[in-house]
């Protein structure tokens, strides 16, 4: 299978040095955050060319882990390292359980009310303190001048205003006001 064919998934990146002995601090962007050690092979860029990198031993530090890689024992070894995005293919990732979605597989969809009126296509996915946010890309209509923009608008992604996802119809139901 050729490198360009296989689907990655970034589950982090590599943010700084720790100490000078190969250790480095890494951002994961699993929930719940440990959960990012359940892959044993990461994947990464380092000077142009993918490698598999494998976790010897991690902690955590505040809200960033920290993280010694099998066969990096210095700051220098490291260097390649910083700012890369860990990735593993999407096949190793696990079946979601009914009613949970990767935001992955939301962008893309198009969103709509519940009397069937588009309001635009799901662009991306916040995480907020108290919930998560759709953001829904829509043209707006032409402006006096002729240009047509875009506008975002942000759905809180909570019970009552999701009604349904329909990932094999692309699409999403939703309980929302376009006056909101």
């Amino acid at each position: 299978m050729s490198q360009e064919s296989v689907d990655r998934v970034v589950l982090g990146c590599i943010i700084g040095h720790h100490g000078v002995r190969g250790w480095l601090k890494i951002k994961s962007h699993t929930r719940p955050s440990e959960e990012i050690f359940s892959f044993n092979a990461w994947r990464v860029l380092c000077a142009g060319a993918e490698k598999i990198i494998s976790v010897k031993d991690y902690r955590i530090s505040g809200k960033y882990w920290i993280v010694c890689f099998a066969g990096i024992t210095t700051r220098e070894q490291a260097n390649c390292l910083l700012g890369a995005d860990i990735l593993v293919e999407s096949s190793q990732l696990p079946e979601p359980q009914p009613g949970m979605y990767y935001w992955r597989d939301l962008i893309g969809l198009q969103v709509q009310d519940v009397q069937g009126e588009i309001i635009g296509n799901l662009k991306g996915m916040l995480e907020t303190g108290a919930n998560d946010v759709a953001v829904v890309a829509r043209d707006a209509n032409e402006d006096a001048a002729g240009d047509a923009s875009q506008k975002e608008i942000l759905i809180p992604w909570i019970a009552g205003v999701i009604i349904q996802v329909d990932i094999a119809d692309n699409k999403v139901i939703v309980e929302w006001d376009d006056d909101f």
